[in-house]
């Protein structure tokens, strides 16, 4: 049975980070938006409230109640966010195409209609066998699982994949000890995957 697409405008899943990318996507795809032109303060009340949560975040250490003014913060970001992806939902009911140029996540019978994010921040450490080498990366919005790929220095780059993981660290074996090994990581998602992330090299021990 196909399910009805839906906006989502929940955002108590992102963290600090996370909320902070999202809002600005979101209000740079608002802004000068067409099909949204009388947005008008719903979309002001959101540039206030995250201007106040960053006003809070930047005072970190120097205030008193620090935890308690933030979070009261971050929820009136949240319930301005809110306000405004409700808006959009009955601006144009069920229309994915016009509702996928908001910022706004978007839920359909499919899964999200996003493509995952570039993994990012990867880092190596050795493994616990000789040959063997962990890389660890930042999680990807929209991610399912991830997949990663290696190749010897002056050895033509793999066409896929050589590992998968679900986590954000992912084990390579099987490599020649002393010599200098590539790795590259990528995210997959229901809207296939992103393109590979920088390359990182290390000497395999």
């Amino acid at each position: 049975m196909k399910k009805t697409p839906l906006l989502i405008i929940g955002f108590t899943r992102y963290n600090g980070k996370g909320i902070l990318v999202k809002t600005n996507l979101i209000i740079d795809c608002m802004t000068g938006n067409v099909l949204y032109g009388d947005a008008g303060t719903k979309l002001t009340d959101v540039e206030d409230a995250l201007a106040a949560y960053l006003l809070v975040c930047g005072k970190k250490g120097r205030i008193l109640n620090y935890k308690v003014l933030k979070a009261a913060a971050r929820k009136a970001l949240n319930a301005a966010l809110q306000v405004l992806g409700i808006y959009i939902s009955e601006k144009y009911p069920l229309n994915v195409a016009n509702w996928n140029t908001t910022g706004y996540d978007v839920q359909t019978f499919d899964g999200v209609t996003h493509t995952p994010e570039i993994p990012k921040n990867l880092e190596t450490k050795d493994g616990k066998y000789t040959g063997t080498t962990i890389v660890e990366f930042d999680k990807s919005q929209f991610a399912e699982y991830y997949e990663g790929r290696n190749w010897k220095e002056g050895d033509p780059i793999p066409k896929g994949m050589t590992a998968t993981s679900k986590t954000q660290k992912m084990l390579f074996n099987e490599m020649t000890a002393g010599d200098t090994w590539n790795f590259q990581i990528r995210a997959r998602g229901t809207k296939g995957a992103s393109e590979w992330g920088q390359k990182v090299s290390v000497i395999v021990r």
